[in-house]
């Protein structure tokens, strides 16, 4: 005699063939969790540099919903094998390991909240079809903007015999910037920093942030307020990325060939 808990893993009652079921739920679980990680909340976490909170919560609130409905319309062990084993999948391509995860944490409590008792028919097959919405809703979200062109890494604002500014919408996290004092110099057709590190001078191009101005006549930038042009000494905060022979920087094939091989200051 089976556990009333356990009574909704019978096959005679899943709504749907069982290999349709296990359909559904992989690609409801896959559908979901493509749709949080394009969201604002996803990330990949340790490529992420702007890890919060939120990357936490939301991937696991969504595979509880989607999971407590995989378990009404399913039941709970073959909601649970089925997600985990699509969670070993995906965790093989180590980028969408953590997301993976997440989701399969939050199908687990969806499964746990949802596994008491025995759902009726009508409620199997009410969570089958809402499911099946919700899988083409994520997918509808999802699939855009994985397929949307990417934007440029920078924006470059060229002027006529003036250095190039390039801007870079990109944020750093507070903990890898440091202040870095210097005067405004071209480097390389560039607009850069040149600094003093141990006696040496060193020449960097400086990743300016999106919202920074530029003028022609007379050459300056407008950034935090107040306006430099070149041979004007100021500190910035920035992280710095160095290059060194051989590497290639997946910003380089959009920089101008001239300030392409020089260290960079990411503001």
């Amino acid at each position: 005699m089976q556990e009333p808990g356990h009574a909704e893993d019978a096959p005679s009652d899943l709504p749907l063939s069982r290999p349709a079921s296990v359909a559904l739920i992989v690609a409801s679980s896959t559908a979901t969790a493509l749709a949080v990680l394009t969201s604002p909340w996803g990330s990949i976490f340790f490529l992420d540099d702007l890890f919060t909170r939120a990357a936490i919560v939301a991937p696991i609130v969504a595979g509880l919903l989607v999971g407590a409905l995989q378990t009404a319309a399913f039941g709970a062990r073959l909601t649970l094998v089925t997600v985990a084993a699509t969670t070993a999948l995906a965790s093989c391509t180590l980028l969408l390991a953590y997301p993976a995860v997440m989701h399969l944490l939050g199908v687990a409590l969806g499964t746990a909240l949802a596994s008491s008792g025995r759902h009726l028919p009508a409620v199997r097959r009410g969570a089958a079809l809402l499911l099946a919405s919700i899988t083409l809703g994520a997918l509808a979200y999802g699939i855009p903007v994985l397929t949307a062109p990417e934007p440029p890494l920078v924006d470059l604002v060229e002027g006529s015999g003036h250095p190039t500014v390039v801007l870079e919408p990109g944020t750093r996290a507070p903990e890898i910037i440091d202040p870095v004092t210097g005067v405004l110099v071209d480097v390389g057709g560039c607009l850069g920093l040149a600094s003093r590190d141990g006696g040496t001078e060193r020449h960097r191009l400086v990743f300016w942030p999106e919202s920074t101005e530029v003028r022609t006549e007379p050459f300056v930038v407008s950034w935090e307020g107040r306006t430099y042009g070149l041979g004007d000494r100021l500190t910035i905060r920035a992280a710095v990325l160095e290059r060194r022979e051989g590497d290639h920087v997946h910003y380089a094939d959009e920089l101008p060939d001239g300030c392409e091989p020089f260290d960079i200051l990411m503001t």
